[in-house]
């Protein structure tokens, strides 16, 4: 976030070199690439310094709404009304009437969700209701938190973090791609919640079958992982189960499916917005909810052997991944045809096919500081990597 808002605060001040203000500062007006480049967008109402129209909304500035006098001060109040729809999830602060003065609503801006204090003081500055008060994009970028960025490069955001687990790997090494992660969602599993749940064997959901979703890990309530969740694995209270789910079009749908099984219900209303489970609530939220959550994961990844042979299925009519090498498949990545390209299989099934030079990748245990540690080690993977153990496991 810091990192966008910078790029933020940059494009606004070249427009008030301009003397122009962009006056509609507001998350959906923020567009982000895959490299976190922020592009500012939505011109439409524009206005010179010194327009004194009145634009009324419960999250524009409130000289913007009583229509007076309006200069930089009012993309200053866009920011940190960005910031507050980012980390607050609330974007109606003022009570805007034409036949009485703008005011602050009730508990506006809210301290309800937990920020980092350099974070919140940033955005408690950028939304003082005197303008006189409020802080300066100069200030913004000046803040102790804007300051403190470590210096990266356009692809700094999207590498892995990894952990110490990885010094000296040979044959695993940490995955990174050019393209999109998959989107995987957690739950945790809680006697209030999921009662029906409780000690029932995965293999009862039903879930690959009828819905395509892949538990690709299980914390439990001891914290030790559950990294080959298969049919007789019992769910139990405390644990956090990690899905796989198809990508695209049957998102939502798999989503649909997924929320009624972990409710115990027949079915649940169609959703129109597939987005709706990225909730950006605190740990303690999401267990008392028991609501599925979007969680970053990252990989492993590690390069078939040439002994394994051509076109090979990973499932028990082939490779047998799972029963065989203890190897939890969740992903394929094959050369695509074209120049340099390659394509990935998400959460591929036993009849997936691989061969020799293509990347089985691995699922890492997820920590709760955003690192991750490795699910597997090279001596984990040596049964299918060195020729003689591979050759003699397979007699």
């Amino acid at each position: 976030m810091g990192r966008i808002i910078s790029q933020l605060a940059d494009a606004l001040k070249h427009m008030h070199s301009k003397s122009l203000i962009h006056r509609d500062l507001k998350t959906q007006n923020v567009l982000v690439n895959e490299y976190y480049h922020a592009k500012l967008i939505d011109m439409g109402t524009c206005a010179p310094f010194g327009t004194t129209d009145a634009l009324r909304a419960p999250y524009m500035a409130p000289e913007l709404c009583d229509g007076v006098a309006q200069s930089e001060e009012v993309d200053c109040w866009g920011i940190g009304l960005i910031l507050h729809q980012v980390y607050q999830h609330e974007w109606k602060l003022l009570s805007c009437q034409e036949t009485e003065p703008t005011k602050m609503m009730p508990g506006m801006p809210s301290e309800k969700h937990a920020m980092d204090p350099k974070v919140q003081q940033a955005m408690m500055g950028l939304l003082m209701f005197n303008k006189t008060n409020r802080w300066t994009m100069d200030t913004l970028t000046n803040c102790e938190w804007l300051k403190t960025l470590p210096a990266q490069n356009s692809r700094d955001c999207r590498e892995p973090k990894g952990s110490t687990g990885d010094v000296g790997r040979v044959s695993l090494q940490l995955y990174q791609s050019s393209q999109p992660l998959p989107t995987v969602l957690a739950v945790s599993i809680t006697s209030k919640n999921h009662q029906h749940l409780i000690g029932v064997p995965l293999g009862d959901l039903r879930l690959g079958k009828e819905l395509g979703v892949t538990v690709l890990l299980i914390k439990q309530a001891t914290g030790t992982f559950e990294k080959l969740p298969g049919a007789k694995t019992k769910i139990m209270c405390g644990d956090w189960m990690y899905f796989g789910v198809p990508q695209g079009e049957g998102l939502s749908y798999t989503v649909d499916g997924l929320e009624a099984k972990l409710r115990g219900v027949v079915s649940v209303q169609a959703s129109t917005n597939p987005g709706r489970f990225r909730s950006l609530l605190s740990k303690e939220e999401v267990i008392e909810s028991g609501i599925l959550v979007e969680f970053a994961v990252e990989f492993d990844c590690f390069k078939f052997p040439e002994h394994i042979g051509t076109q090979t299925m990973i499932g028990p009519n082939g490779l047998d991944m799972r029963k065989r090498f203890g190897i939890n498949l969740v992903g394929i990545e094959r050369p695509s045809g074209n120049q340099g390209e390659h394509a990935i299989e998400w959460f591929p099934s036993g009849t997936s096919i691989v061969e020799p030079g293509h990347l089985g990748l691995v699922m890492r245990e997820p920590c709760v500081d955003g690192s991750s540690r490795p699910t597997l080690t090279d001596k984990d993977l040596s049964p299918l990597m060195q020729k003689e153990l591979f050759a003699g496991g397979r007699c």
